[in-house]
């Protein structure tokens, strides 16, 4: 955990948070995870890939993620994405995913409930990145719920965190390419995406 000012840290996704205030305990309060339903479920390959590679960023213990908390959380990378302008495009998750896997490498796995924080983060990387630089640190901002000031610190410990590894090589474009084939299902949960 980082200190950047008193009373507020950079938490290992980072989000920030102060220790006194409940209601910014929960690493992103404004999403919800469903709990997983362990009955069989029939996902397409991509959606296969994508669940395991995000059970694959959680900590032991933790509870994994289903068919259901796959296509919520597909449907919140989209949402981000277009909030900031973009049409979401299966070639967008390729980038997304593997930061946040080159983040997990680096710092290790994360709970359940920082999973949306780490995606909205490889999101606006993502969109800067290969999209254009003039993605919204506000937008970014609301999604994380933090101030749109700390955003830049935020995304510089993100970025050091992969030691600023956003080139893609064939290797990895065909390692992800599978999620290209994802279909993904629009869901509702109360004005919720996760």
């Amino acid at each position: 955990m980082t200190t950047v000012a008193n009373n507020i840290h950079i938490d290992h996704v980072g989000v920030k948070r102060s220790r006194s205030s409940p209601e910014n305990r929960s690493c992103f309060p404004f999403y919800t995870l469903p709990k997983p339903d362990y009955e069989s479920e029939n996902v397409d390959e991509g959606m296969a890939f994508f669940i395991q590679r995000v059970n694959s960023w959680l900590k032991y213990g933790e509870l994994s993620f289903t068919a259901k908390s796959g296509h919520q959380t597909v449907n919140m990378i989209s949402h981000f994405i277009q909030a900031c302008g973009y049409n979401f495009t299966m070639d967008l998750l390729l980038p997304v995913v593997a930061y946040c896997d080159r983040f997990v490498a680096a710092r290790g796995t994360i709970t359940r409930g920082a999973v949306p924080s780490l995606v909205c983060l490889s999101c606006m990387v993502t969109l800067k990145f290969w999209m254009d630089p003039g993605t919204s640190l506000y937008i970014a901002a609301s999604f994380l719920r933090v101030s749109w000031r700390d955003m830049p610190k935020i995304e510089a410990e993100f970025l050091r965190s992969i030691d600023y590894r956003l080139f893609m090589k064939d290797e990895d474009i065909e390692t992800y390419s599978v999620l290209k084939g994802l279909h993904r299902i629009e869901t509702r949960s109360s004005n919720r995406y996760l």
